[in-house]
């Protein structure tokens, strides 16, 4: 805790300081390009860590549901998104960010299969 001044890079024990800010030494981006009516990874698992979600955007070619979990749909983390064909959405920064329950891989889940691209980014801890 404190007060940074003039600081423009170097390490703080809870991330990096870059010229566009704090950053979490831990940080992901993933990108998801082959649809699947079973489940389908965007993060694997990293065991006893949580996986935070901050940022995310789906688009889909034909009409489906996409549901995004903590490793199996039994667990939505951002709930159930219905699309139209070649619909999507853009979410983020999402505050709080979504999480995985410990040790659990970040999962999607099409209800048809068809085109699809999840461009997913965050954190794990």
């Amino acid at each position: 805790s404190g007060t940074i001044n003039a600081l423009a890079s170097g390490t703080i024990t809870n991330g990096t300081v870059l010229t566009l800010g704090l950053r979490h030494a831990d940080d992901f981006a993933t990108v998801v390009t082959a649809g699947t009516s079973t489940l389908g990874t965007v993060r694997a698992a990293v065991s006893g860590s949580v996986i935070y979600v901050t940022n995310i955007a789906i688009s889909v070619g034909s009409a489906s549901n996409v549901v995004i979990a903590s490793g199996g749909t039994s667990t939505p983390i951002g709930g159930t998104f219905f699309f139209s064909a070649n619909g999507g959405l853009v979410n983020g920064p999402i505050d709080p960010p979504w999480r995985t329950v410990s040790g659990s891989a970040l999962v999607y889940k099409q209800s048809a299969d068809g085109p699809i691209s999840i461009t997913c980014t965050g954190y794990i801890d």
